[in-house]
């Protein structure tokens, strides 16, 4: 008898014997095969007793264009039929061909490990460290110390430099040079130079330099001094003042150092005349009226200096005259009713300003 499946699909038992039934029985009425599909691979050739795989042309579907029945129960050709072994075994290489090279290129732009590879982009380099000044050396001319260096080879490039002495930074030039003006004579500096760039300081170049004290033949005559002046002798003269104070200036005739000077009276500013310098000595004259009366009339004098530098001292780079002494020689010649007069004066220069 016939039994009903959970398919809705009729089934005998038994064998086909049984029933003879006619057309529309459900025995006999076998539904003819369906066209086969062309062979989707006609170029390929099927090695011997493999048959062309084939597959139904059409199998009854749904709305949605499945097909009918349990997805369990579409035969595996239903999808079409698969690559032949050859075509398949040539997808498959290409396949992993591609796969390797994908791995490959990751591989190359990581280097491996996730690290930049060293044929991949290539990373920037890190900037040079600042090179150390070379060469520093030390030239010193009266007070003036004079630090030469050399620029460094090779590191990076280098902005400025800085200067230090003892420590404290002096200055920070742009050149490979530099002069200092205010060191004081007897006395020992520890220099350092060191090169300034874009990523920091170099190390320090050192020079230790001892500026020695100056000779007083090199000091600077310049500035205005207070005088002391104290009457040695006279002669000639009713009366003649003990001591006095003056006041005196002193003009240079050139930009440094020493050299012959434009000497004038601070209180008589008319009185000026051009002492000579030789070492460390001055000597100058001049004639005026410098007070000298014959009876009633007023008389020119000869006043004759000559001084001498005993002492001197760093001011503004310069070794400048800080003390002086010497004589101040007067002459009058001899004038109707009176007689010559001559007078010594000694006199004390310092130095005020």
């Amino acid at each position: 008898m016939p039994r009903a499946t959970t398919d809705g699909v009729r089934e005998l038992k038994g064998d086909a014997t049984e029933d003879q039934g006619g057309p529309g029985s459900g025995v006999g009425d076998q539904p003819p095969e369906p066209p086969l599909r062309p062979d989707p691979y006609p170029e390929f050739v099927y090695p011997q007793g493999q048959p062309t795989p084939a597959s139904p042309a059409s199998r009854p579907t749904t709305t949605w264009g499945l097909p009918v029945g349990d997805a369990s129960t579409i035969p595996p050709s239903e999808a079409g039929p698969p690559p032949p072994p050859r075509r398949r075994a040539l997808l498959v290489a290409v396949a992993l061909v591609v796969l390797g090279s994908l791995i490959a290129v990751v591989i190359v732009a990581t280097g491996g490990g996730g690290k930049p590879a060293a044929n991949g982009s290539p990373t920037p380099s890190a900037t040079p460290a600042v090179v150390e000044p070379a060469g520093l050396t030390s030239n010193v001319n009266v007070l003036a110390v004079t630090l030469t260096w050399s620029e460094p080879g090779g590191g990076a490039a280098v902005v400025q430099y800085n200067v230090y002495r003892d420590g404290a930074l002096l200055a920070s030039p742009g050149l490979t040079t530099y002069t200092d003006t205010s060191a004081v004579p007897g006395t020992t500096y520890s220099y350092d130079v060191e090169a300034v760039g874009p990523t920091g300081t170099s190390a320090r170049a050192s020079i230790q330099v001892a500026v020695p004290v100056p000779s007083l033949a090199l000091a600077r005559l310049q500035g205005d001094f207070n005088v002391k002046a104290k009457t040695l002798t006279h002669s000639g003269y009713s009366s003649y003042p003990a001591s006095f104070t003056l006041g005196y200036h002193f003009d240079p005739k050139c930009d440094t150092g020493p050299c012959n000077v434009v000497w004038t009276d601070l209180s008589e500013k008319r009185f000026k005349a051009t002492f000579t310098e030789k070492g460390a000595s001055y000597t100058g004259s001049d004639t005026g009226d410098f007070g000298a009366v014959c009876g009633s009339t007023a008389h020119d004098s000869l006043l004759t200096f000559s001084i001498r530098v005993v002492k001197a001292k760093p001011i503004d780079g310069n070794w400048r005259a800080s003390k002086l002494v010497g004589t101040v020689t007067q002459y009058d010649a001899p004038q109707l009713g009176c007689v010559t007069g001559r007078a010594t004066i000694s006199i004390t220069l310092t130095l005020i300003s």
